[in-house]
């Protein structure tokens, strides 16, 4: 599709890679665009555009999820595996690796749930609570910092273990609507 003609309304991320790509996910696909080239370029697998519900870019690999399915990637987009989750009616909103088996991901349904990278089944988290999850972060240190709706973040221990709470009540965050978490030189950023 030519860019001109593609629903730029409505974009839903924006994520660098580690190979110097910048990647949009709007509603007629995934797409793409280097700095030798700016003119994006939609991602297609059997000649359909890919559509996305989330992307996560990491060193040797890119994760991007489908209705059902994780597609992985390596760094040239060769697809390298799919992996179907074990509930077809689901789809990922955000994930993040947890361990060398497994995804942390937030649903759709903002559930949060461990993805066998093996199988595609979801097993319960650590984590609690698991429900009205909005976004998830792993840390430089290890951590998991989980924002629930309308009710600030929390940090995790990988085991579970509540580290911190930050809220309106509990802490100086301006609004318990955490939208991103990101870090930066060691700092954590909470939108």
């Amino acid at each position: 599709a030519h860019p001109e003609q593609r629903s730029t309304l409505y974009v839903n991320d924006i994520v660098g890679d580690y190979q110097g790509r910048i990647w949009e996910l709007v509603i007629d696909g995934v797409g793409y665009c280097t700095e030798e080239n700016d003119t994006v370029r939609l991602l297609t697998l059997n000649g359909q555009p890919v559509k996305a519900t989330a992307l996560k870019a990491e060193k040797e690999e890119l994760w991007i999820a489908t209705a059902d399915t994780l597609l992985v990637y390596d760094t040239h987009l060769s697809l390298k595996r799919t992996l179907v989750f074990s509930d077809r009616h689901e789809f990922l909103y955000d994930v993040t690796d947890y361990d060398f088996r497994h995804y942390l991901v937030c649903t759709g349904r903002k559930q949060l749930w461990l993805l066998d990278k093996e199988s595609g089944r979801l097993l319960p988290p650590p984590f609690r609570p698991a429900e009205g999850v909005h976004h998830l972060y792993a840390d430089s240190q290890g951590c998991f910092w989980i924002s629930y709706y309308g009710k600030g973040v929390q940090r995790f221990r990988p085991d579970g273990t509540s580290v911190d709470i930050y809220s309106t009540r509990l802490s100086n965050l301006s609004n318990d609507i955490v939208l991103d978490i990101a870090e930066w030189l060691d700092y954590i950023w909470i939108a």
